[in-house]
This record gives structure tokens, sequence and C-alpha cells, in this order.
């Protein structure tokens, strides 16, 4: 199996676990790669570590796809404009 295919395997789990609590080594195990080189891998084929690719997808979706959030939007009323 070539590196592409092991990092598209482990971004596929991430995209299934997006809001899930998972590790490190739970991704880096899923892959087949060490903790240590999967994150050079990750690192020079995505551009990201892994932790900021994961943000960037969190806030991705969120922006994407606000209605199926749980989460509450706060409004902070600043010179009459409101902010969430």
């Amino acid at each position: 199996m070539s590196y592409i295919e092991q990092i598209n395997i482990a971004i596929s789990y991430i995209e299934d676990h997006l809001f899930d609590p998972i590790t490190y080594d739970e991704i880096s195990k899923v892959s087949g790669f060490s903790r240590w080189h999967f994150g050079r891998i990750i690192r020079a084929m995505v551009g990201d570590t892994i932790k900021e690719y994961t943000q960037k997808r969190r806030l991705s979706f969120a922006n994407h796809y606000p209605a199926h959030l749980n989460y509450i939007l706060t409004f902070l009323p600043i010179s009459g404009t409101a902010y969430y």
C-alpha cells in the first residue's frame, strides 16, 4: 500500500469520527504508520499537523452545516450589532 493510500485511510477515519474524541495514536494506528512517522508524512502531504487539520475540518463543517450541530449561538450586542 502506498503512502497516499495510507494517508487517505487516515483522513477517511478522521472524517468519519470528526466530532468524536479521537487520539493521535488511533489515527496513526489506522494508517499503519508509527506515531512519529505518521506525523511527518501527514505534515508533508497535507501541509498541517493532524491537530491543525482536524480543527480546520471541524470549523469548516460547522461553517457549512450549522443547523446540524447542537451548539447554542450566543449573541453579543456590541454597538447595536449582534455577533455570534
